[in-house]
């Protein structure tokens, strides 16, 4: 019992810590003893109380919608990208005449891959968009052998917007000129 006197427990008064029993065995060990008072402890409980508030809108914030990023294809698109039919286009440029969800487009066309030259990038966002075949019906003013006029797309000002993107100095003039060659090119497909 000597020692016991000898090495006599610490008192702490810790608002932060939680209430605990202590022992006899925590007395002769030499534990830290926290002595609480109700101030102490309704302080912890409303520590407790907004840390657990807090932690729950930590996940709502985990489990809430997180924005798409403009990288990649919007959701929202009602056909399939690659379009291979007059009604496809017809839905599309639909799709496309709201302002935004066209910007959203030819942010993500800006992404598309090809050297970095008006034709590479220009080129790539056309096969993505329209099938060989499809393409076929269009020249870039239309009239010509009965074909639908490509410049009066909404699709044309996305791609435009999508190649300028990605190479600022680029013209419209000089990407109209590799439109005018690729739909071109498709004449007997």
């Amino acid at each position: 019992m000597s020692r016991i006197l000898q090495r006599p427990p610490k008192m702490v008064a810790d608002v932060n810590l939680i209430h605990r029993d202590y022992s006899a065995e925590d007395i002769r060990s030499g534990n830290t003893i926290i002595i609480r008072t109700p101030q102490s402890i309704h302080s912890k409980v409303s520590f407790l109380q907004k840390k657990h508030l807090q932690t729950q809108l930590l996940q709502n914030q985990q489990n809430a919608s997180i924005p798409p990023s403009p990288y990649l294809l919007p959701e929202d698109l009602p056909i399939n990208i690659r379009l291979n039919n007059k009604e496809s286009v017809d839905i599309f440029e639909q799709y496309l005449s709201d302002n935004r969800k066209a910007e959203n487009l030819y942010i993500y066309f800006s992404t598309s891959g090809g050297r970095n030259d008006i034709a590479s990038k220009a080129n790539v966002i056309l096969r993505n968009i329209m099938t060989d075949f499809l393409a076929a019906q269009y020249s870039f003013h239309g009239s010509r052998n009965g074909k639908n006029s490509f410049v009066e797309l909404n699709l044309h000002t996305v791609i435009l917007r999508g190649v300028q993107t990605n190479l600022p100095n680029s013209t419209q003039h000089e990407i109209d000129n590799n439109i005018k060659s690729w739909l071109s090119m498709l004449l007997n497909v």
